[in-house]
């Protein structure tokens, strides 16, 4: 807890307490041996920086899950390539062709691993754009 300078000018504020809130602090203070004012204070800066690490925890949770979907992101898009690339092959081995079922098959997959990649993209945009504002 910062200190306060004996040549800094200081304010005084009131607060409020009920009864059992006043003689709460009170016990506080003397069980610390400090005066109320000073408990107060503590209390206030303790606060504050309770706030802020909770802000960092959130923070690195947040850059957690992102860099996640990042790495899903790349591997769904890895997955329609390969998708495209097993349909295409298989369609130019001699004597090896599609049927017309195997080949719609083989599109809808790699259709659908696109439209993954794709709604993934969609969601880390938004995240990173919620992440900037």
């Amino acid at each position: 807890m910062p200190t306060i300078a004996k040549n800094k000018r200081t304010y005084a504020i009131n607060v409020r307490l009920d009864e059992v809130e006043y003689d709460l602090l009170s016990k506080l203070a003397k069980a610390a041996n400090t005066e109320r004012a000073t408990l107060l204070r503590t209390y206030m800066y303790e606060q504050g920086a309770g706030l802020d690490r909770k802000h960092e925890e959130q923070l690195a949770a947040f850059r957690k899950v992102s860099n996640s979907l990042e790495k899903l992101h790349e591997q769904l898009e890895l997955v329609a390539h390969m998708c495209a690339s097993i349909a295409g092959g298989v369609a130019i081995l001699p004597g090896a062709r599609l049927s017309e079922q195997q080949a719609l098959e083989a599109r809808q997959n790699g259709l659908a691993a696109f439209s993954l990649a794709e709604a993934f993209t969609t969601i880390q945009t938004d995240l990173v754009s919620k992440k900037k504002g």
